[in-house]
C-alpha cells in the first residue's frame, strides 16, 4: 500500500477556497445585498461584488486542488456513482428533515411533490461538474503523461 505524504499547503488553501464559497454564498443569498445602507449604497455595492468575485475565485481553486489530486489515480467507477447515490440519499433526507420540522419555512416544489417524493438534484452544477471530471480524468491523464517535459513547459 503507498503512503502519500500529506500536503498542509493543499489542504490549507481548499479551506481557504470553502470559506471563501461560504462567503460568497452569505453575498449572494444572504441579508447583505446594500438595501439596508442608504446612506453609503455605492460603497456597499463595491462590497458586495468582491465578495462575489472572492466566492468565485474560490471555486476555481477548490476545482483545481480536487483535479490536481485526481491526476495521478486511477478511474474507478464506483466512485462517480457513489458520488450521485450520496447527493441523491442526503437530498432526500434533508427535504424530509425540512418538510417535517420547518414546513412554514419553504416554498412547495410546483409538479415535482405530486410525483417524486424528493426533488431531484439538476441544480447541484458542482456534483454534476465533479461527475463529469471524474469520468475525464482518465483521458486527461492519457494525455498528460503522453507529454514530454518540453511540451509541459510550453504550456506555463
Amino acid at each position: 500500500m503507498k503512503k502519500y505524504k500529506r500536503l498542509s499547503n493543499f489542504e490549507l488553501l481548499r479551506i481557504l477556497s470553502m470559506f471563501m464559497i461560504l462567503i460568497h454564498h452569505f453575498a449572494y443569498h444572504g441579508t447583505f445585498n446594500g438595501q439596508q445602507f442608504d446612506m453609503h449604497r455605492a460603497s456597499v455595492q463595491v462590497v458586495y461584488n468582491y465578495l462575489l468575485i472572492i466566492g468565485k475565485a474560490g471555486v476555481v481553486a477548490f476545482v483545481l486542488i480536487g483535479a490536481y489530486f485526481l491526476s495521478d489515480k486511477k478511474f474507478n467507477f464506483n466512485r462517480p456513482v457513489n458520488l450521485m447515490i450520496q447527493t441523491i440519499f442526503y437530498s432526500f433526507v434533508i427535504y424530509y428533515v425540512v418538510i417535517t420540522w420547518f414546513p412554514n419555512y419553504i416554498k412547495p416544489i410546483k409538479n415535482v411533490d405530486m410525483w417524486l417524493p424528493f426533488p431531484l438534484p439538476s441544480n447541484y452544477w458542482f456534483v454534476i461538474s465533479y461527475i463529469v471530471m471524474l469520468f475525464l480524468m482518465p483521458i486527461l491523464n492519457m494525455i498528460l503523461n503522453n507529454f514530454t517535459q518540453q511540451k509541459l513547459l510550453l504550456l506555463n
